[in-house]
């Protein structure tokens, strides 16, 4: 079991991460819910860590097996319930490939796929969401959400919403992407969060106001196919049945060919 990591803000809106070792997770994971504010005792404190930090704090708090936390009964209204450091799209672009810390954003939602399984380029089979956002300026960023964040982020639920009404979302704890030098996004995965619509937070409710009343475009569908479905349009075919094909004929189709290896020459120096 890997250690957990969450973000804590307290009542005066100052924010640290916590971290979680393995032998303590099944003694407190059930008392540490988003949202939840709760008395924490028996902790210590220490420079955080230079990777991947949920939020931007010179310091972190560390729990153990000995640490106890308690509900609060009676929760001011009045008590911070978010913790994020709001990056501009411009400036996403010079944190590609940075582990130092996790980036969060707030944009319009333009558009919404299908969540399906892909291959990644580990080979291996990974579900993913795409999301194209939108800032006040009109700059766009896509945003992968993986595993189990693609599955959870309600998708045809915002597309529904997003046919007559802006969709205003922060994405937290997010990292920027970058392939082949070109082709810059952001992904989300275990550490990611979002809050859509939230009328509570300040940054939404100055969002929604700098847009027009109604939308001028409603949010799109992106078309995401599956590796399950890619793999229903590959025919199976021979290696002398493929000598045989013309490949301008039948461009854009795949075949799959089954081969034994029977031996391997050396390599001519």
């Amino acid at each position: 079991m890997k250690k957990m990591r969450l973000g804590t803000i307290d009542q005066k809106g100052y924010s640290m991460y916590a971290e979680i070792p393995p032998d303590a997770i099944p003694l407190l994971q059930s008392h540490l819910q988003e949202g939840k504010i709760v008395y924490m005792t028996k902790i210590t404190i220490h420079n955080a860590k230079q990777g991947y930090r949920p939020v931007e704090s010179p310091y972190m708090i560390r729990l153990n097996i000995r640490t106890q936390i308690a509900q609060l009964q009676d929760e001011p209204s009045d008590f911070p319930k978010y913790a994020f450091s709001l990056a501009p799209f411009p400036n996403l672009y010079q944190h590609g490939g940075n582990t130092e810390k996790f980036l969060d954003v707030i944009g319009r939602i333009l558009a919404v796929s299908n969540a399906a399984r892909v291959l990644t380029s580990s080979g291996t089979l990974k579900w993913k969401r795409i999301i194209h956002l939108g800032d006040l300026s009109g700059n766009m960023i896509e945003l992968s959400l993986w595993g189990p964040r693609a599955l959870e982020f309600q998708g045809e639920s915002v597309y529904n919403i997003g046919q007559k009404n802006h969709v205003i979302a922060i994405f937290v704890g997010t990292s920027m992407k970058c392939i082949k030098e070109s082709s810059y996004f952001l992904s989300g995965t275990a550490a990611c969060r979002w809050y859509i619509n939230e009328n509570d937070i300040p940054e939404i409710k100055i969002f929604q106001k700098s847009l027009p009343t109604i939308p001028d475009q409603a949010v799109k569908k992106i078309d995401l196919h599956s590796a399950d479905d890619i793999e229903k349009h590959i025919e199976q075919t021979t290696c002398l049945q493929l000598k045989d094909i013309d490949p301008f004929d039948k461009l854009g189709q795949r075949y799959e060919c089954t081969v034994t290896i029977t031996g391997l020459a050396e390599r001519q120096s």
